[in-house]
């Protein structure tokens, strides 16, 4: 991988922080999509890893078809900078990508200096790696989605659906010649790998006909070991998040019920639900990865309340408590938390895809700091 830090390397739209005048008692936000979007819509921020010297996330723009570009925003002082991830790939002759259809999406960060993401073409997903422009890599698996990479970013995990089913590959990320299976269970599909705070255990979900399992798995040298069932249940678990605070075993992971609702559930070590947050709202599509705080105390989630302009609310993970977020918006969508600094100067940033104004109803990406909201609550 080229380490070249993506700041560095961009040339970039600096955009003035168009911060929406704050309302007393809430806290502000700034408003970081592009003004030049048209009829796109935002939606599926995800937030770098930390280390990176200035806050930076990605997130995906649907002009409504089926195209969906991605797009990578960085902080610089008061100002966000905005660009897009090429459609030509490095060192591809001419713009064999302009087509009509094609999708990126499924974003996950391998350290400050870039990502891995899913492009679709001819309806078939495949892994590329992005600094300053998107790689293809060499890794044939068939139609390859839900990359998640390991905390040292050594490791990458996605499912992959060929033929035979949809199996969970690993490798150590650019040595794709050593790429291993790490699952062999042609009756269910296996989605949604996301690693615990220490790298070597992973968590996903197997889904058939009757039922989704949440599985967890120790991950090394390619090989999955004493893998267990965690939780079952007849609902369909969407996605999972293991909480990034390692002392606290648990997994949040959103599931569509029975009658359409989704609901966001944690699950502790011993597989009993330990929090349940009913009626939460879910874009349509792929659903985001549920929020933790960075100290993995609580959860932020939009409830599905439209009637109260479906409110950000944090629920503390120990007590149940719940809290709205006041923040100067409404009509929020989806959100994203993520974490720069470190001890007493880190700031926790909250990214909410949210409806515009009358005048301008696309769902844009906002950035709120909830580091004195949190300290509060």
């Amino acid at each position: 991988m080229i380490a070249i830090r993506i700041a560095a390397a961009l040339a970039v739209l600096a955009l003035a922080a168009s911060a929406t005048p704050a309302i007393a008692g809430t806290i502000p936000v700034v408003r970081v999509s592009r003004p030049d979007e048209e009829a796109m819509q935002a939606q599926n921020p995800t937030w770098c890893v930390r280390g990176v010297e200035r806050p930076a996330l990605t997130f995906e723009v649907n002009d409504r078809s089926r195209r969906i570009y991605l797009r990578v925003a960085s902080r610089d002082g008061e100002q966000w900078a905005v660009q897009d991830v090429p459609l030509v790939a490095a060192g591809a002759p001419g713009s064999f990508l302009l087509s009509d259809e094609w999708a990126d999406r499924s974003v996950a960060w391998a350290d400050a200096r870039g990502f891995f993401f899913t492009r679709t073409l001819d309806s078939r997903p495949q892994l590329y790696y992005y600094d300053v422009a998107p790689h293809r890599v060499p890794w044939e698996l068939g139609a390859v989605e839900d990359p998640s990479v390991s905390p040292d970013g050594a490791t990458i995990v996605v499912a992959a659906t060929d033929d035979s089913g949809t199996e969970l590959h690993a490798a150590p990320t650019g040595h794709w010649a050593h790429a291993t299976t790490l699952t062999s269970s042609p009756s269910v599909v296996e989605h949604g790998p996301a690693w615990f705070p220490a790298g070597n255990r992973l968590a996903w979900a197997a889904t058939d006909r009757d039922r989704t399992q949440l599985w967890v798995a120790n991950v090394a040298a390619g090989q999955a070991t004493d893998a267990r069932v965690l939780y079952s249940t007849t609902e369909e678990i969407l996605v999972t998040a293991p909480c990034p605070f390692p002392a606290l075993p648990y997994v949040a992971s959103t599931v569509r019920t029975a009658d359409g609702r989704h609901d966001l559930v944690v699950i502790d070590a011993a597989g009993q639900i330990h929090r349940r947050v009913m009626g939460v709202y879910v874009e349509p599509g792929r659903p985001g990865r549920p929020a933790w705080t960075p100290d993995g105390l609580g959860l932020v989630y939009v409830a599905d309340d439209a009637a109260a302009g479906n409110p950000v609310r944090i629920m503390s993970v120990t007590s149940g408590h719940t809290r709205d977020l006041p923040l100067d918006l409404s009509g929020a969508l989806e959100v994203a938390v993520g974490a720069w600094g470190t001890g007493a100067q880190t700031r926790t940033l909250l990214a909410v895809v949210a409806v515009g104004d009358d005048d301008d109803v696309r769902n844009h990406v906002y950035v709120a700091d909830i580091t004195d909201f949190l300290k509060g609550s």
